[in-house]
């Protein structure tokens, strides 16, 4: 007989009083008449009949063929509405499809579906005796219906959005004159009237439409009339090319919304008019020229004294005519001499491009004024006299230097030699002149020494000469204030002022005593500690001039012309760091301060007991034999956390060789380290379960050996008939099947034999009984 693998067959015998059956493999019993085969594989069982003493055999052959695995593909496809699909089944001889809507057959390996919704199908597939069934979905996604707005018509140049929806992905054609090609939003700006197609796609399904958008033409606008004016005058200005119209700007126009407008512009005007046509709009733009009148520039109105002349002039434009003629050399031209008798108004009259402009001048005749002036005066070098006129209105004096003015009936005279100066009077725009001398007397020639530097805190000799007497300010910080030497102590730079008189007449001369502030001295760090050996970098932070001069003296180590200075301090102790700063202008200054201390370090050192253990004893005794600690950081090579104990003892989790550090710091922070090895070795222990229940509840669900230091395990375990029901050479356990598949032993008693290599490379061998409980 036949049957598929993993079912069963009943197997009958007749003809005798009692029977056996082999081989028993697979068998529900080994005797009776009727017994239930479960051959994992095709084989042939031997009956034995017997009866009053007397045998007799025959065979059955049971053939297990192996299962079937049928599969469909493509596995669970998708489509569109109204799409079909072939659909191929593999793994069998016979096929049944189910259910039959939507499919071309429900007998063939090769069917093609179409579905209207998503369907879900089964087909059983069979040969001989086996079967198997596959079930799998066909899944029918809805076509999109895609729409798009009607947009209204545009101008040529402009943008306008084209919405599309319905889908969740859109592609739109001709992509020419649109910013993007996708999207449910999209600008368009063609140059003529164009038919958009959008194609929307939803789940890989498709649906097209279509939108028209209208691109009406800008209109073109022409001009007429005449562009250039004079200023005041006016020009029609004509347009044509369109059905309504906006000039801009509207000052200068007669009107701003017509066909023909009258421009009187006063400026040359750029007029802007936009024409509108079928809701489209376009611009262009006329230029009215104003030329403008001449531009007369003139001579200003002028005042002159009896029988002067006054020259008149004017500018801007190409002819020039004059009225009246009366006092005037010439009436033409842009240049004419007036000698009138009385006050004239002349008007001058410019034409230029054809316009024409006019301008005034007057002349205004005023008679001569009589001057009466001070007499000569003599003063000393740099001092000065008053002189005064009268007789005029106002006055002008020259040369003007030495004076304190150059107008006024009064002025103050201080020439540095010998002077004539002439005075102009004027009365009404009319002028007399006279004239006065002031003589110099010299002045002493005073000489003093030349300025000089000290430093704050310090003297200055000053002497003065060429002169009979002297005498000096400010007197503040003076030992005396006159004679020709004085001594001078001031607290900052003073500038002193000496006086020397001969013959009546003063002169001074100065001298500047600079004091230059001594160093303000400073450094950083003003104080620092550490361990040795401690290098230190002093940073001079002093308030002093570029250029300064500096020297550390650091002990016995002097460091000089360095702003900053390094030195390392190689002993322990305190220090104290002296900078001298000298300035530019040899001023010194010198700190010291008490920067530095320096600490020694401590010395790290422990004893660790035992130094070799066992995994079974795996506690470690720390004991911290170091000098001058304060705290104190073990790490134990294990990944464990860090201890702060003095003396800790640490228990290690595993086997291995660990490396101990111990960290110490004292009260200072100096630190100190040292190390030492510990080793913990393997233990052998062995022990195993005499039942076990693998009902994947977590508990007791593997046969495996149990201890510490178990090497290449070899394991086998046998069934009541002897047969090797598990093997494996690794601590992977026993979980209650047959070798390399699924199906379970049957509860009952097993034998195992094991064998394990010790830490120490000794083999030791283990057998006994367990007991499999389902």
């Amino acid at each position: 007989m036949t049957i598929c693998l993993n079912q069963s067959a009943t197997l009958q015998a007749s003809g005798a009083s009692s029977y056996n059956w082999s081989p028993s493999i697979a068998l529900s019993a080994s005797s009776g008449a009727s017994v239930v085969a479960t051959p994992l594989s095709s084989i042939t069982y031997t009956v034995t009949g017997s009866s009053l003493g007397c045998t007799s055999t025959e065979t059955i052959d049971v053939d297990v063929a192996p299962l079937l695995n049928v599969t469909v593909s493509p596995a669970n496809p998708v489509i569109c509405a109204g799409e079909t699909i072939s659909l191929s089944a593999q793994g069998a001889g016979q096929y049944q499809w189910s259910p039959g809507s939507g499919l071309s057959s429900i007998n063939s390996s090769i069917v093609d579906a179409n579905p209207t919704a998503t369907t879900s199908y089964t087909v059983i597939g069979s040969s001989g005796a086996c079967s198997d069934t596959a079930n799998f979905t066909i899944t029918v996604n809805p076509l999109p219906v895609v729409t798009v707005n009607s947009p209204p018509a545009i101008c040529s140049g402009d943008t306008i959005q084209l919405l599309a929806s319905g889908a969740n992905s859109f592609n739109w054609s001709p992509s020419i004159y649109l910013n993007t090609g996708t999207g449910s939003q999209v600008s368009a700006f063609p140059v003529a009237s164009t038919l958009y197609t959008v194609v929307g796609s939803s789940l890989a399904c498709r649906d097209t439409a279509t939108v028209m958008l209208t691109v009406n033409p800008l209109p073109i606008l022409y001009f007429s009339g005449t562009d250039t004016i004079c200023y005041g005058a006016s020009t029609t200005l004509s347009v044509y090319g369109a059905n309504s119209y906006q000039w801009s700007p509207a000052s200068g126009l007669n009107v701003s919304n017509a066909a023909s407008v009258i421009a009187s512009p006063l400026l040359t005007t750029v007029y802007t008019v936009t024409g509108t046509q079928l809701g489209c709009s376009n611009t262009n733009s006329v230029t009215v020229e104003v030329t403008p009148l001449p531009v007369l520039t003139t001579s200003p109105d002028i005042t002159i004294c009896t029988g002067e002349s006054a020259s008149l002039h004017c500018s801007g434009a190409s002819t020039l005519q004059w009225s009246p003629s009366t006092g005037l050399n010439t009436s033409t031209g842009s240049h004419v001499q007036a000698t009138p008798v009385l006050s004239q108004v002349y008007t001058v009259t410019g034409t230029s491009n054809n316009c024409q402009n006019s301008a005034a001048i007057e002349v205004t005749v005023i008679p001569v004024p009589e001057l009466v002036l001070s007499p000569d005066q003599l003063i000393c070098f740099g001092s000065s006299v008053s002189l005064s006129a009268q007789g005029a209105a106002g006055f002008s004096w020259r040369p003007v230097l030495g004076l304190n003015s150059d107008t006024g009936s009064i002025v103050l005279a201080s020439p540095s030699s010998s002077t004539t100066y002439t005075v102009t009077g004027i009365s009404a725009g009319c002028s007399d002149t006279a004239s006065v001398t002031v003589g110099i007397k010299p002045l002493p020639q005073v000489v003093v020494c030349n300025d000089t530097s000290i430093c704050q805190g310090q003297t200055a000799n000053l002497v003065a000469g060429g002169a009979s007497s002297y005498s000096w300010v400010p007197i503040e910080q003076l030992l005396t204030s006159v004679g020709e030497r004085v001594v001078a102590m001031p607290h900052q730079t003073t500038t002193y002022i000496v006086t020397g008189r001969s013959n009546g007449c003063d002169a001074t001369a100065n001298v500047t005593v600079e004091v230059n502030p001594l160093p303000e001295v400073h450094f950083t760090p003003g104080s620092v500690s550490g361990c040795m050996p401690l290098t230190v970098t002093f940073r001079d932070s002093s308030l002093t001039a570029s250029g300064s001069e500096y020297a550390w003296s650091m002990g016995d180590t002097v460091i000089e012309n360095s702003a900053d200075a390094t030195y390392t301090f190689e002993e322990p102790g305190n220090y104290n760091v002296v900078l001298t700063v000298t300035s530019p202008q040899q001023c010194r200054a010198s700190l010291s301060l008490p920067a530095v201390s320096v600490y020694s370090f401590p010395e790290a050192l422990f004893a660790l007991l035992p130094e070799i253990t066992t995994i079974l004893d795996p506690v470690i005794q720390l004991t911290d034999l170091s000098n001058d600690a304060a705290t104190w950081n073990w790490s134990f090579g294990d990944g464990s956390i860090f201890s702060n104990e003095q003396n800790p003892n640490h228990a290690y989790s595993d086997t291995g060789t660990f490396l101990v550090k111990l960290i110490v710091k004292n009260i200072h922070g100096c630190a100190d380290t040292v190390t030492g090895i510990v080793r913990v070795n393997e233990d052998y222990t062995f022990y195993i379960p005499n039942s076990f229940s693998p009902n994947a509840d977590g508990m007791n669900d593997f046969f495996k050996p149990l201890g510490t230091g178990l090497h290449d395990i070899e394991m086998d375990i046998y069934d009541r008939w002897g047969e090797i029901v598990f093997s494996t050479n690794s601590k992977e356990g026993w979980n209650g099947n047959y070798n390399g598949n699924s199906k379970p032993c049957p509860e009952g008693v097993y034998v195992y034999k094991l064998k394990t290599l010790d830490p120490k490379g000794i083999f030791h061998e283990y057998s006994g009984h367990v007991t499999l409980i389902h």
